[in-house]
């Protein structure tokens, strides 16, 4: 994840960013819709940097994957590599209820990840 919890940390503090955590939205297209979700459901990547969930008041994802397994794409397999439970790279498996509002939006002739995602995250 690098960087992305410090950058939200940092957005978060008033004195340093005029920063307001409960007026920050996370926004992403294909992978950065992935990165964005994971910030926005799997509370640990922001707890890391002293964050929390409640940084984030909301969710827009652009042709994002959030529920992509099992992969045959040899770059995707490569990426998440080191992992050694799959099942932590996808952000379907950490959405409980709580979260902040979610908008998800793909378009028609979006074949690669498209609505398979979308509708995995609404169900």
């Amino acid at each position: 994840m690098g960087t992305d919890p410090f950058a939200l940390k940092y957005a978060s503090v008033p004195a340093e960013f005029d920063g307001d955590p409960r007026k920050l939205v996370l926004l992403g297209h294909s992978a950065g819709a992935h990165i964005a979700a994971m910030l926005t459901f799997d509370e640990h990547f922001l707890m890391a940097v002293g964050g929390e969930q409640r940084w984030i008041s909301g969710f827009i994802g652009l042709s994002g994957p959030y529920d992509f397994l099992p992969s045959i794409d040899p770059v995707v397999q490569q990426v998440f590599s080191s992992l050694t439970n799959l099942k932590e790279s996808q952000p379907i498996n950490f959405v409980g209820g709580r979260e902040p509002p979610v908008l998800l939006m793909h378009g028609e002739a979006d074949q690669r990840e498209g609505c398979k995602g979308d509708r995995s995250m609404f169900q």
